[in-house]
């Protein structure tokens, strides 16, 4: 329990730079997108300043290499606030788990399953529900069988026509 609520104290103290990162973080990202345009238009203006030049490919490879190095650093700003908002909604995330599971606890009952019923063994389902295969051979409980025990033509035809669509696909 004490574990829980210092867990709980720890997203708490998360969640309220959140709040206040969040004004920043859309700044961050409105300054970002400012600077990409604008490598983006001062390498257009190169452009067109390039072309009519003879060596167009040669007056353009410093405009290509400052936007280029402009617009990594950009990405890998977007990135560092990509991750941080991915790790404040897992902490919320986490948040809103613990919360729920402090909620449904079940209360001074000591039952660990919360009230439910637990789920039979596997073997107990299987007896249970046989499948499809093995229904002809454990006796058919549309009485279909005929007298010496054997499944009747139309559970045979369907046994096997399941049996070959399985293998052709």
């Amino acid at each position: 329990m004490k574990r829980a609520l210092v867990l709980l104290c720890g997203l708490l103290g998360l969640l309220g730079s959140l709040a206040q990162g969040a004004s920043t973080d859309a700044l961050e990202r409105e300054r970002i997108a400012r600077e990409r345009s604008a490598a983006q238009a001062a390498y257009s203006e190169a452009q067109r300043r390039c072309a009519g030049e003879f060596a167009v490919e040669a007056c353009l490879a410093p405009a290509r290499k400052a936007r280029r190095a402009t617009l990594d650093g950009l990405a890998r700003e977007s990135a560092l606030l990509d991750s941080q908002a991915r790790r404040h909604r897992a902490a919320d995330s986490a948040l809103r788990v613990e919360r729920k599971l402090q909620a449904s606890a079940p209360a001074a009952s000591g039952d660990a399953t919360g009230g439910r019923k637990p789920a039979p063994p596997r073997a107990a389902r299987e007896r249970e529900m046989p499948n499809d295969a093995t229904s002809a051979t454990r006796g058919d409980p549309r009485g279909t069988a005929g007298a010496d025990g054997a499944a009747g033509a139309p559970a045979i035809a369907s046994a096997r026509a399941a049996e070959a669509s399985g293998r052709v696909r």
